[in-house]
């Protein structure tokens, strides 16, 4: 899995336009050309569970999905809080900007 912050700003603006296009664009008849479809952005299009591996495809395409089965955890970069895999944070611990369960 590659670091986000490895990539560019070129590429992260790509890879948010195209989960963008997935969680809120659709095509539509064009009022004039009813025979032809156009993308128009929908604030209240329904999303299916097909939306999560649409946006699945896109980060894995970027290579931003897990390679394999690992733990994940919390190491602080700076003031950042930045998910690695094991060895980089005290496992036992929750990372901090993740909501607390209550048993």
């Amino acid at each position: 899995m590659l670091n986000p912050r490895a990539l560019t700003h070129a590429q992260l603006a790509a890879i948010v336009a195209d989960v963008q296009a997935i969680l809120w664009q659709e095509s539509r008849p064009i009022p004039d050309f009813p025979r032809e479809y156009g993308d128009y952005w929908s604030p209240a299009k329904e999303w299916e569970a097909e939306t999560v591996e649409e946006i699945a495809d896109v980060l894995e395409a970027a290579r931003l999905h897990p390679g394999r089965l690992g733990r994940s955890t919390c190491a602080l970069d700076g003031d950042r809080r930045q998910p690695t895999t094991v060895g980089g944070a005290d496992p036992g611990q929750p990372c901090p900007s993740a909501p607390q369960r209550h048993s």
